[in-house]
């Protein structure tokens, strides 16, 4: 392939991403009454402070969960794009390794479902008697967000020690 013929098969793979990420957030945001009701559960009841907040939190939410649900049409395009300039055991490293990585993501999730509302009632108990819990929906969604980045982060670090490449 020629310089002007991979551009364009970028170009190509990134529209059919864009389009993907675009109808998923598009779903999260008409859905966001659902995911709200799903993620709320362990608090019961959320407060915004202003009104952008509200609206921006939708908005965020929308992005994120999106992102998790046009993730495999993303990771597809870069495999079309990326595979063809691979070795066989190249090939086979990377899918064992997206594999691996979905299993453990689908284990975190699990894990965070299960015990965010511990996580949430911890957190209460220790500033008990002191204030009354008033939760902005901003930070509860940032605070979703922090948990699973530290998920994120202890599995990179995993990834990086077990790694064939290392």
């Amino acid at each position: 392939m020629t310089f002007i013929e991979h551009l364009e098969e970028l170009r190509t793979r990134l529209i059919h991403s864009l389009i993907a990420l675009g109808i998923a957030i598009i779903g999260v945001f008409l859905l966001r009454q659902q995911v709200l009701t799903f993620l709320e559960m362990p608090v019961k009841q959320l407060y915004y402070y202003s009104p952008p907040e509200a609206f921006f939190s939708h908005i965020r939410l929308a992005f994120w969960g999106g992102l998790f649900f046009s993730l495999p049409v993303i990771l597809n395009q870069m495999w079309l794009f990326f595979s063809p300039a691979l070795y066989k055991n190249e090939k086979r490293y990377l899918v064992t390794g997206l594999f691996f990585s979905f299993v453990f993501l689908f284990f975190a999730l699990v894990f965070l479902y299960n015990y965010l509302p511990l996580i949430i009632h911890f957190c209460f108990r220790i500033a008990q008697g002191m204030a009354r819990p008033a939760i902005s929906f901003q930070f509860y969604i940032s605070f979703i967000g922090k948990i699973r980045s530290e998920e994120r982060r202890v599995g990179k670090e995993c990834r990086s020690r077990w790694s064939p490449y290392h």
